[in-house]
């Protein structure tokens, strides 16, 4: 599942490209005869493609700590509205059951006019697992909005998603993301995050989990190093060491 946070890989963030993309909205200010160049539907589009060594979502494992493919698209208008798509190949250990994951999503993200180092996003995401049989209850939807601010030397954000019915019909489920990313010289960036997920019903225990990464850009190419833990989950396979390297476009 694509985690959309602010901060991590797919989701209460935006998705990563989403988050490029509102960025670009609200930095980007081209001169008055260039402004409808490369315009699609008045919107810019985007896209991004990557390898990683493993697909974490929300500190466990989507892909049986295998690697993943992962690819977006996304179109943007300078009004901060957003929508894309964006999917990767997983591995549940079902039987082949599922073997990819699409996201669809919408939102707006923009900053506040009389503050604008503080920003906002909010969304609708559905996850949809072609070929995993009905019963199985994977597909679900999710609501989810955040708020972060830039401190010049760094930026905080805090962030929220809520499922009346999650992942596998473990029925209401909120997802509660901090974090905090540290641009640095030479391209590199640091960022930290912790999350609780929590089940309403009882279906599932709680627990939370936690992150730290580095970040490079060289030749147009984003690497990534991220250490991920999870705490309570219950499983001995609770920790990750992921490297990826994807192109935005």
């Amino acid at each position: 599942m694509k985690n959309i946070g602010v901060l991590t890989t797919r989701g209460l963030t935006m998705t990563a490209s989403a988050a490029l993309l509102a960025a670009a909205a609200l930095t980007a200010q081209p001169a008055l005869a260039e402004e409808d160049e490369g315009k699609v539907l008045g919107g810019s589009l985007s896209g991004n493609v990557g390898f990683f060594t493993d697909y974490i979502y929300r500190g466990v494992t989507q892909t049986d700590n295998e690697a993943a493919i992962q690819g977006g698209i996304d179109w943007g208008h300078d009004s901060g509205f957003y929508v894309g798509a964006w999917g990767s190949n997983v591995d549940f250990n079902d039987g082949d059951q599922a073997s990819i994951e699409v996201d669809v999503y919408a939102g707006f993200a923009n900053s506040i006019d009389s503050l604008p180092e503080l920003s906002y996003d909010f969304g609708f995401l559905y996850y949809w697992y072609p070929g995993a049989a009905s019963s199985l209850d994977y597909d679900f939807w999710e609501v989810y909005g955040s708020l972060s601010y830039d401190f010049d030397f760094a930026a905080a954000s805090v962030g929220i998603a809520y499922s009346p019915e999650f992942f596998g019909d473990t029925g209401d489920a909120f997802y509660y993301q901090f974090g905090v990313d540290v641009p640095l010289p030479y391209d590199i960036g640091i960022s930290a995050g912790y999350n609780f997920q929590e089940f309403q019903e009882g279906a599932q225990d709680d627990y939370s989990d936690w992150n730290i990464g580095l970040s490079y850009t060289v030749w147009d190419l984003d690497l990534s190093l991220t250490y991920s833990e999870t705490v309570d989950l219950g499983t001995s396979d609770n920790e990750a060491l992921t490297f990826g390297v994807s192109y935005a476009f």
